[in-house]
């Protein structure tokens, strides 16, 4: 990760406070003011978590406004140091995830079936085909039609 001079970014938002000080904005206007500024979306959404900016509802709607106080470059700093170890938290996350995943062992049909029948309770069925004879039994006149109708023909 590139390094971020927090002097800078400190300076540019304290720059920012003092050139919007009596203006109001909607979320989408706050952002993007700093983003215009060179604050990152989520040191934005820091400064807006740890209550850097006025909030007022207005008709249901919030409407931010910047404070007097100027914000110190140690506060600057934290952020960015929970912006990094949240993403290295996020990406030690994902790799663990992706370890997980390529270590899984695939399950053959014939595992499934044999811990199906050692748990009990569980009777597995296969289809064997159709009995002909016990259509032929117990149906004579559909065992004759389905031999006429579907009876594969080869010439000899």
């Amino acid at each position: 990760m590139r390094q971020v001079n927090i002097e800078q970014k400190t300076a540019a938002f304290n720059a920012t406070r003092v050139a919007n000080q009596k203006k109001a904005f909607s979320s989408d206007e706050l952002y993007a003011v700093l983003k215009k500024a060179g604050i990152p979306r989520d040191i934005a959404d820091k400064l807006n978590k740890y209550n850097y900016f006025e909030k007022e509802v207005i008709d249901g709607k919030t409407v931010y406004s910047f404070k007097i106080t100027p914000l110190h470059k140690d506060a600057m700093e934290s952020f960015y140091k929970e912006k990094r170890r949240a993403k290295k938290d996020w990406l030690e996350s994902k790799k663990n995830s992706a370890s997980k995943t390529s270590t899984k062992k695939e399950v053959t049909e014939t595992e499934i079936i044999l811990s199906l029948k050692a748990m009990g309770g569980y009777r597995v069925l296969k289809d064997s085909g159709i009995d002909t004879d016990r259509i032929k039994r117990e149906d004579p006149e559909l065992y004759k039609e389905l031999r006429r109708r579907f009876t594969k023909w080869v010439v000899v």
